[in-house]
């Protein structure tokens, strides 16, 4: 074999596609089965790990033992195929969705993962630059007033929108604040995931008008394609650390498309 064809070889039996002597790994005292169990196990720990890390909630839910057997499961089926782990973890919402038993017992536990995933997403995006046609808020007072339908307002980066058929908002306070009283985890909820430089993390679950309006941002739409009854929550939305800056319509990071939510 090749070295190519050996690492290919290795990596498929890793997730027990190939066996020991097939990667050419050789037995003495132990056999070459034997041999790449080790490092199987170290494979699927360390991968494990990662997904722990980026699931806390999820794992703290399901308790140690089932979420460990979700992660087994998930790194043998979308191995690792690069150097970098930063952004493993990807897809796992889809996998607690194969376990039945485990969604009759949390039906919310699909929800709660892409929540979670969509934090570490938030996380890793906060160090993003800007987009180079963004101005600072700061200069929205030089911006003549015959040119605000064409403003662009741009969330920063980091700052995600969510829509959730489950209140995962309410359940991660509710974890961390450990107050169940009140929680109703069957109502749909809407918010704001927030990741900041200093490493704050705001989540926020947002009344569906401030959502819509959450919307049109993101998608750069022009103040002037935006619904009328939307744009008096404008003023609650610079308030918040959420935006980076503007630009106006004629340039490329505006759009006037589909408002449909």
């Amino acid at each position: 074999m090749t070295l190519a064809e050996l690492q290919h070889q290795f990596a498929n039996a890793l997730c027990y596609h190939a066996d020991g002597e097939q990667c050419g790994i050789n037995s003495d005292h132990f056999s070459a089965e034997q041999r790449l169990q080790i490092y199987r196990n170290h494979f699927v720990v360390s991968l494990g790990e990662v997904l722990s890390a980026t699931y806390p909630l999820l794992e703290q839910v399901l308790g140690e033992a089932c979420f460990a057997q979700i992660a087994r499961h998930h790194v043998l089926h979308h191995p690792l195929n690069e150097g970098d782990v930063t952004h493993y973890g990807a897809g796992l919402a889809e996998t607690v969705g194969q376990f039945t038993e485990v969604l009759k017992a949390a039906p919310y536990a699909v929800a709660l993962a892409e929540f979670e995933w969509q934090i570490d997403r938030a996380r890793q995006a906060q160090a993003e630059q800007r987009p180079a046609t963004c101005q600072p808020m700061e200069k929205l007072a030089e911006v003549p007033a015959e040119q605000y339908t064409a403003l662009c307002l741009h969330l920063r980066p980091g700052v995600l929108c969510l829509a959730s058929d489950y209140a995962v908002f309410d359940l991660w306070h509710a974890i961390h604040q450990q107050h169940f009283d009140d929680l109703d985890l069957s109502q749909p909820q809407v918010g704001v995931i927030a990741a900041h430089a200093d490493g704050r993390l705001q989540l926020q679950s947002l009344s569906d008008t401030a959502y819509q309006l959450m919307f049109h941002v993101k998608h750069q739409h022009a103040l002037g394609a935006i619904p009328p009854a939307l744009l008096s929550g404008l003023n609650d939305l610079m308030q918040h650390d959420w935006l980076c800056g503007f630009s106006l319509q004629h340039n490329s990071e505006c759009t006037q498309g589909d408002t449909h939510v």
